[in-house]
């Protein structure tokens, strides 16, 4: 009879936490990257702003290869609007 492998031991030392940095600089590393993630999602968020500001309902929309989730998610929300609402 063939013995079972535990196989738990090579996931466990695949993923147990590792110290990658010293417990004294955990905090200030993570403020830093919380910062640095923060201006990122900042800045990117005022260069979408003007197409925010301007968008538009287009019921036959120009699409492009690779937008059809477009088309998949108008479908599905169609459920919600209006009975009377054009298309």
């Amino acid at each position: 009879m063939k013995k079972e492998t535990d196989l738990s031991e090579p996931f466990r030392r695949l993923f147990a936490p590792r110290r990658v940095v010293e417990p004294a600089l955990r905090g200030p590393l993570t403020r830093v990257l919380a910062q640095a993630m923060l201006g990122v999602v900042v800045r990117v968020g005022r260069e979408d702003l003007p197409i925010w500001n301007h968008k538009r309902y287009e019921p036959r929309p120009r699409l492009t290869r690779g937008d059809e989730a477009i088309t998949h998610y108008r479908r599905w929300a169609r459920q919600f609007y209006p009975p009377d609402r054009p298309d």
